[in-house]
């Protein structure tokens, strides 16, 4: 995937540099390189900065998209716990339900008659 992008981006520069020459052939006379080469440190920040721009960008698409995922799993997760809890639930009061009627039956056998 790297190889990819980096093969068309060069191939892209490498096209967009032919189209120049043939159709803007006053970009490749030496007063328009000295002037490239005089401004070399804007062009080189304003190069950093969109590139910095992008890779900002691309880490919160990342980003945004492992919290999405993280939060299905964790949503997924919690119904599962949930579903857990209210299952013991029903059964501790079933439990409790059936040891109150034995109770019940005890001391009513329990009371003199």
């Amino acid at each position: 995937m790297a190889f990819r992008v980096f093969f068309y981006t060069v191939v892209f520069i490498f096209l967009g540099g032919l189209a120049l020459a043939a159709y803007a052939p006053d970009l490749f006379q030496w007063e328009t390189v000295e002037w490239i080469y005089e401004k070399r440190t804007f062009f080189l920040f304003s190069a950093i900065f969109i590139v910095s721009v992008v890779l900002i960008y691309l880490i919160y698409l990342k980003a945004k998209r492992g919290i999405l995922h993280s939060k299905s799993k964790t949503e997924q997760h919690l119904q599962e716990s949930l579903n857990e809890v209210v299952q013991d639930n029903q059964s501790l009061f079933s439990f409790l339900k059936t040891a109150k009627d034995g109770l019940e039956k005890q001391i009513e056998s329990s009371k003199p008659k």
